[in-house]
């Protein structure tokens, strides 16, 4: 900020001066030499800082259409703000970084991300604050970048944050992180830890987000896998996670499979979950290059009431993932009398700012 504000005095005298002096009536050459002085001292300034602190945010706004899923119940039929996130990052030094993340959408503000993090060489680092674990792929894309209008179930139950420690390493296509966070008994004495190591195998990997925008004609192909451990929680396995998943880019064409494994015994925020092998696989085809894509998910949740999903979308690029509609019609099966065969729909407008 304190680079800003000299820009703009030493910019304002730099005009002042041209203006007052004789030399400024002397044609295009003194413009030309007062546009040079401009460029220069912008350049020095955007030297002095150049990773100073950046303000960005996402807003997206949906109408989404649900039906009688309770008896007696009325269908929900409205509009809502989804999310309203605002984000500040930068670096603070050479080696250390920073970033916080609210969360506006609802009743009450919520921190989303709030975090230090150390570049301790070309390798490795290490992150310090409330972040989210690292074991599932899909739950570290930011909400912008997703080629669904909603998350696969493990990737919405890892989209939330925990505070601690994380020790993150990429060496040339293999990236692996390592974190121990509080888990669910908050600051008690069990921690919940978490492991995963990706790979991109060809072309780079397809880097953080889904879906075949801007894939080029090169075959991009990443693969991970993930291990979680929450020791607050019962005994054994019980609180042990394992999954694994792969994306692939074929120019046009895009696909996604993820399967994970959940132990016995849940309870708390894995209630229904106990002993189950949830998978979702995911294929998506670019009809006009970069402007229109269609999608198709099934996820099989496999929990107490064997639901399942066929989701069916469609994404309209304004300004990739920045700016872009995109809309959703999903079929559910499930045992539960109440919401077999039912249908969702949904459509969004995402703007990232």
């Amino acid at each position: 900020m304190q680079h800003r504000f000299q820009f703009a005095m030493f910019t304002a005298a730099a005009l002042s001066a041209a203006l007052v002096s004789p030399a400024f009536a002397r044609g295009d050459e003194n413009w030309a030499n007062l546009d040079r002085e401009l460029e220069a001292l912008a350049s020095s300034a955007a030297q002095a800082n150049p990773d100073g602190p950046k303000l960005s945010g996402l807003v997206r706004a949906r109408y989404a259409y649900l039906p009688e899923i309770l008896p007696g119940a009325e269908d929900y039929s409205g509009f809502e703000i989804d999310r309203a996130q605002v984000v500040l990052e930068g670096q603070a030094s050479e080696s250390y970084s920073y970033r916080i993340q609210y969360e506006g959408a609802g009743s009450t503000a919520q921190l989303l991300d709030a975090f230090g993090a150390w570049q301790a060489n070309e390798y490795l680092r290490v992150t310090m604050g409330r972040f989210r674990a690292p074991l599932a792929w899909e739950s570290q894309l930011d909400d912008s970048d997703l080629l669904f209008l909603t998350r696969t179930d493990l990737g919405e139950l890892f989209y939330q944050r925990d505070d601690g420690a994380m020790l993150s390493a990429k060496f040339d296509i293999v990236n692996v992180s390592v974190s121990m966070q509080n888990g669910l008994d908050s600051a008690g004495e069990e921690q919940a830890f978490c492991a995963r190591a990706g790979v991109d195998v060809l072309g780079g990997g397809v880097g953080l987000h889904q879906g075949a925008y801007g894939a080029g004609e090169q075959t991009r192909l990443s693969a991970g896998a993930g291990y979680y451990n929450d020791q607050s929680i019962g005994n054994g396995n019980d609180g042990t996670i394992t999954t694994a998943d792969a994306q692939l880019q074929l120019s046009r064409f895009y696909a996604e499979a993820m399967v994970t494994k959940f132990g016995d015994g849940f309870n708390g925020v894995f209630t229904n979950r106990s002993d189950s092998t949830p998978y979702t696989l995911s294929a998506s085809w670019m009809l006009v290059e970069n402007r229109w894509e269609v999608a198709l998910r099934y996820q099989d949740t496999d929990n107490v009431f064997q639901e399942s999903d066929t989701s069916l979308g469609v994404n309209y690029y304004v300004a990739g993932h920045d700016v872009k509609w995109q809309a959703v019609v999903a079929e559910i099966q499930s045992d539960d009398p109440n919401i077999d065969q039912t249908w969702r729909f949904g459509v969004g407008l995402n703007v990232n700012l």
